[in-house]
């Protein structure tokens, strides 16, 4: 082995211990060569040392992009899942669309399970309910009687008539709420050729006198209604209304109101100046209003043509359509006054019988009315009357000559406000 050459030592820079040491005989190269081996191992080792800190910081990296993806992962899933449950809720929605369509088309179905819940009402309810729909059908078995009964009674007093009528005569001129005889037709009625509604009519055309007449007559009932003007949800339903006097008269006066007739020609003469008017049953009519929805229920020359039963059903839905406030108007003949009781009142074929004032009251206060007064109104004319100072010409006066009609009002309640009795005298003429 050759020993390294000295350095000059004149021209270098000093030499440190390791450069000196490797310039000694022989054992210099060793030492140097021992030198490189161990700074190859610290090499090695710094070297294995900084991949494993490489490989650390890889894995790291590794993790945190991992979790990156997860994240983003779970996000898209539940995004997925938000436009799948939208999706899902859709189709639901769809679908129950389409069982109701299919519910309201399977009355088979329906009636299943009516019949399954009627089966499953324990016995103790069937007798509790049985007695109302006993008494409901009674009335109805007694409403339909007398129907029959007037429809064969009419039937009779047109078709039995003679094939060659003569004129009948005229009474005295009516009250203002009876009508006289009717003309006898210039041919026989039968079945076929007979319409009672254009028949009632020419009849009240005849003989209940002018539209301007009936309601001259009617202005002596605004007062018991003119606190409705100008309300839209406070209506006022006239009960065979007619050829509508008492609506266009409400009309006039701005108060709500509408009419209900069974006879279909008055209701087309109602509408054809202008009034609301229906055709229907008058209770049927009351029944289906909500409950307290109605202000007032009038019917002028109604109830005398209604048989007790129905006359009874009457006042107990107007009771139950009528609001708190509301009241009705019921004005008929008066058969305390004797010629009234007695011929004025059969004027109208279709009159059943006289009521008497103090009976329709009760029966007003007996439906569940909190009160009810009776005028007696449309007294003859002064110059019918007996002119004497007796009591003998009172009495007479007043049996035959005093009010013709007398009207029933009855309240629903005592929320009555003023005294609407005092706006119309007993006695009015």
């Amino acid at each position: 082995m050759q020993a390294p050459q000295q350095p000059d030592q004149s021209t270098s820079q000093p030499l440190t211990l390791r450069q000196r040491l490797r310039y000694l005989p022989f054992i210099g190269p060793v030492l140097g060569w021992a030198s490189s081996i161990l700074r190859i191992n610290q090499l090695q080792a710094k070297t294995r040392d900084e991949l494993d800190e490489l490989r650390q910081l890889q894995q790291a990296h590794l993790l945190h992009f991992t979790e990156r993806v997860d994240r983003y992962d779970n996000l898209g899933i539940e995004n997925r899942f938000a436009a799948l449950e939208q999706q899902l809720a859709s189709q639901q929605q769809l679908l129950d669309q389409r069982m109701q369509q299919l519910e309201a088309l399977d009355i088979g179905t329906r009636l299943t399970r009516l019949e399954e819940a009627l089966a499953a009402i324990p016995d103790t309810i069937l007798p509790a309910v049985l007695p109302t729909i006993n008494s409901k059908t009674a009335e109805l078995d007694n409403r339909i009687a007398s129907l029959i009964r007037e429809l064969r009674r009419v039937e009779h007093q047109f078709i039995a008539q003679p094939a060659s009528p003569q004129a009948v005569g005229q009474a005295n001129a009516p009250s203002s709420s009876a009508a006289p005889t009717p003309v006898t037709a210039s041919t026989p009625a039968t079945a076929s050729s007979f319409d009672m509604e254009s028949f009632y009519v020419a009849f009240e055309d005849k003989f209940r006198g002018t539209r301007d007449d009936i309601q001259g007559r009617l202005q002596a009932y605004l007062p018991y209604v003119s606190k409705f003007a100008g309300q839209a949800d406070a209506r006022v339903v006239d009960i065979g209304c007619g050829r509508g006097e008492w609506l266009e008269l409400l009309k006039q006066h701005d108060i709500a109101a509408i009419g209900v007739d069974l006879n279909s020609a008055m209701v087309d003469v109602c509408r054809s100046v202008g009034l609301q008017a229906e055709y229907g049953d008058a209770v049927e009519w009351l029944r289906r209003q909500p409950e307290g929805s109605l202000a007032a229920v009038t019917g002028f020359h109604i109830i005398e043509h209604l048989p007790f039963e129905t006359m009874v059903a009457m006042f107990d839905a107007a009771l139950h359509a009528l609001r708190p406030d509301g009241l009705i108007i019921f004005e008929t003949p008066n058969p305390e006054n004797v010629i009234v009781g007695s011929c004025n009142f059969y004027y109208d074929p279709t009159h059943q019988h006289p009521l008497v004032p103090t009976v329709i009251e009760f029966l007003a206060r007996q439906r569940g009315f909190a009160h009810a007064e009776i005028l007696r109104m449309h007294p003859f004319a002064e110059d019918q009357r007996i002119h004497e100072d007796t009591d003998l010409a009172r009495r007479l006066n007043h049996l035959f000559y005093g009010p013709q009609d007398f009207t029933l009002l009855a309240w629903k309640t005592h929320e009555v406000q003023g005294d609407p009795v005092a706006a119309v005298p007993t006695e009015h003429g």
